[in-house]
């Protein structure tokens, strides 16, 4: 393939598509992790992270296979070079097993998201479910961390603390936390006059609807303001009017807070929208009139199936 053709720039912006779509999956991954935490810090209390992977991981399965299927019956790259691609040139048999030490670690992960998810699943009363929600999603980190360490093998430590905090843990998502979270407080702060200015600005979408209005409006106001303004500061900004509002009317902020933290993720249509959609454009292999022509079908049509599965999982489970 060479530069222009529809393939690689299908590829291209599919991969970022992805990524962006795999930062919304988990709630610990760094935009999540910072909106729900300001959010929390304002509220004072614990969005259900079990319903956040829920409504994530569903949203992100549909919206891929609606990427596959917007390729293959709306843009039709030409894939016809592909046919006599040898992938065992680029991936080999002994790269598709996974060591012992590797499964170990998988594992890890593994129970890292049952023991965040286990409380919203569990009868409150359990000594198990008291236990987890006692200790919080910090303690579970710490617990693994400790066990990781603990277990030594070849005579070496699992986790090799040093090298951990030197090179595996995630420095900017730290700062960009002990930046952010402090501001949560007064940027809520009706003396800022932030919160009913946006709230002033945003209450001729949603008036005094229903729930299920206000959380379409605000879905919304992020994947439109996302495009042109850093998702993740956008994210932070948006949860004292959440805070506000649902606190004033009586209506649930697990639903907002999820859509939103999922909409400003769908943000690479422009250079501004995050340091992903910096990389997209650029990207040698992309241009400008491609993203256009591609990106807001993924943004409009994900930010559908978001909403949709937002509100039913709502509907059934609160």
């Amino acid at each position: 393939y060479k530069k222009g053709d529809g393939y690689p720039i299908m590829m291209i912006i599919g991969t970022v598509f992805a990524a962006q779509l795999g930062m919304s999956l988990a709630p610990f991954k760094s935009l999540p992790l910072v909106a729900i935490s300001a959010y929390e810090k304002l509220s004072g209390t614990s969005v259900d992270y079990a319903l956040y992977l829920l409504a994530s991981l569903t949203t992100c399965l549909f919206c891929l296979l609606l990427f596959i299927a917007l390729g293959k019956h709306l843009f039709r790259p030409d894939v016809s070079k592909l046919e006599s691609l040898d992938i065992k040139l680029i991936i080999k048999e002994s790269d598709m097993t996974l060591t012992g030490i590797q499964k170990l670690l998988l594992g890890f992960l593994v129970a890292l998201i049952i023991f965040m998810m286990l409380p919203g699943f569990l009868p409150k009363d359990l000594a198990v479910t008291i236990f987890f929600k006692k200790i919080g999603n910090t303690g579970v980190c710490i617990l693994l961390v400790a066990l990781l360490c603990a277990i030594r093998v070849k005579g070496k430590a699992l986790l090799p603390w040093r090298a951990m905090v030197n090179e595996g843990v995630a420095w900017p998502i730290i700062f960009i936390l002990a930046f952010t979270l402090p501001l949560a407080g007064p940027l809520s702060d009706p003396k800022s006059g932030i919160t009913a200015f946006m709230l002033e600005m945003l209450q001729p979408l949603f008036g005094s609807g229903s729930g299920t209005i206000f959380v379409l409006c605000m879905g919304i106001v992020a994947v439109i303001m996302t495009q042109f303004i850093n998702n993740t500061a956008l994210a932070v900004a948006l949860m004292p009017v959440v805070h506000t509002y649902c606190s004033t009317n009586g209506v649930s902020s697990e639903l907002p807070v999820i859509l939103i933290t999922i909409a400003c993720c769908l943000a690479f249509l422009t250079p501004a929208a995050s340091s992903t959609a910096a990389m997209l454009h650029g990207n040698d292999w992309t241009n400008t009139k491609s993203i256009w022509k591609i990106a807001p079908f993924l943004i409009v049509l994900s930010l559908i199936v978001a909403s949709a599965v937002v509100i039913l999982i709502g509907k059934v489970f609160l």
